[in-house]
């Protein structure tokens, strides 16, 4: 026991000392079965890492937490490309580092495991902050199971630390390793998220939309709602679109005559944080489909970069103006 806690390869040592425990000449067996069966499980935790990674990328470029490019589907797959070729950027260059020793590896499998950990001890932890408010709170579900899912989380991060103070030999050195790719991580993380929230806060777009006037009171209602807008221009206007200002059934009569129909332009500055909201309640009210497909000729919605403003009153610039 005391040569296996001081081995390159404990977690091998044990385990062979374990099967020869119970059976004479059976520890080897087992030793390498299970190195197989890690090294299948290796293997399939990068892909479903990676598959995760995509996604969860993916989804925070369309909520623009990552740049927006990270975000965008390929034409005819439907895929993330973008994301997809960065991963597999990333996961090539950590790779051919790990590849060189297998202390490397491991630390970086160790790392590999342990931001898995952290994701999904955030994610249970979310669940139980998005549901405990909501109508469909199951206590099992949203309760119960997440929190089991947290406390399981952080027994396996606690063990990685744990393996990084008290380990020997090898084992200390990989989980070193995974600790300093996994603090220089969330360094990088930290400054881009702070860079991004100044950036947001203090930022302004203005929010161009083009609906029909009908639709203006639903529009303005869903905004006051959510106290997104303090504010707004609405300005009688005319223009076409695709459809050279055809109704929908209207039929082509291939003389190319454009027709300019009467529309609202509603213009609002809001924080660079409230542009996604706003432009999903501004879709949802001018939409004149009851379905949510909407119809030809609702509109059309312009994000523009608003530098700077000024209250004329007071003098207030920026953010404090609008």
């Amino acid at each position: 026991m005391a040569a296996a806690a001081a081995s390159s390869a404990p977690m091998g040592d044990m385990t062979k000392l374990l099967g020869d425990a119970l059976i004479p000449g059976f520890g080897f067996g087992l030793m390498i079965t299970m190195a197989i069966t890690v090294a299948i499980a290796v293997v399939g935790t990068t892909l479903s890492c990676m598959n995760t990674a995509i996604r969860i990328s993916c989804g925070m470029a369309e909520d623009r937490e990552l740049p927006r490019v990270m975000s965008f589907m390929h034409d005819r797959h439907a895929t993330p490309h973008i994301a997809l070729g960065l991963l597999i950027l990333v996961t090539s260059a950590i790779a051919a580092i790990g590849v060189r020793n297998v202390v490397g590896l491991t630390g970086i499998t160790l790392a590999s495991n342990f931001g898995t950990f952290v994701l999904y001890g955030l994610t249970c932890a979310w669940t139980v902050v998005a549901f405990k408010k909501r109508e469909d709170f199951n206590i099992l579900k949203h309760g119960i199971v997440p929190v089991a899912g947290v406390l399981t989380n952080a027994a396996m991060l606690a063990a990685i630390l744990c393996l990084g103070i008290i380990g020997g030999g090898d084992s200390k050195t990989e989980a070193l390793i995974c600790l300093i790719i996994a603090g220089a991580w969330l360094l990088v993380s930290l400054v881009y998220v702070a860079a991004t929230t100044v950036r947001k806060t203090y930022s302004m777009k203005m929010v161009s939309c083009m609906i029909r006037p009908e639709q203006l009171q639903i529009v303005v209602e869903a905004l006051k709602d959510e106290d997104l807008v303090m504010g707004m221009t609405v300005t009688k206007v005319k223009g076409f679109g695709r459809q050279k200002g055809r109704a929908d059934g209207d039929p082509d009569d291939g003389d190319g005559r454009i027709t300019f129909v009467s529309k609202l332009r509603v213009d609002l500055v809001v924080k660079d944080w409230d542009v996604p909201r706003v432009m999903d309640l501004v879709g949802e009210g001018a939409r004149t489909d009851i379905t949510g497909n909407g119809n030809v000729g609702d509109g059309k919605i312009f994000v523009i970069d608003a530098s700077d403003a000024m209250r004329i009153r007071t003098g207030e610039k920026g953010v404090k103006a609008i």
